[in-house]
């Protein structure tokens, strides 16, 4: 991770301790918070929560139907983002879609993805 403007390395993340399914990182991410970040992976379409020095924390499976696939992700709130989600086995557009991640929501608040 780069620091804007000057570029200057913030944090990097160590793939090799990581259970990966040989997955690689996208080009893109989002903060959550000052405290979480969010990395996407290419193929499987999972999503990797880090903390703000990219340390992972979880893997999110998105329980995604046949064919959708992210095309951008968003931070909305410390616990939910938007996931742009094209299907590629359709011909309409992109569906924007809001996901809470259950284990950062306060505790009376936690659900499970939406």
């Amino acid at each position: 991770m780069l620091a804007w403007p000057g570029l200057d390395p913030i944090a990097t993340l160590d793939l090799a301790g990581l259970d990966s399914d040989q997955d690689r990182f996208d080009f893109f991410g989002c903060l959550l918070s000052q405290d979480h970040i969010i990395l996407t992976t290419i193929p499987n379409h999972h999503l990797l929560l880090c903390t703000a020095d990219l340390h992972p924390e979880a893997w999110i499976d998105l329980d995604l139907t046949d064919g959708a696939e992210p095309e951008a992700v968003l931070g909305l709130a410390p616990d939910a983002l938007a996931l742009e989600l094209w299907d590629t086995d359709s011909t309409d557009p992109p569906a924007a879609t809001v996901w809470q991640i259950p284990d950062l929501a306060p505790p009376h608040q936690r659900t499970t993805m939406i």
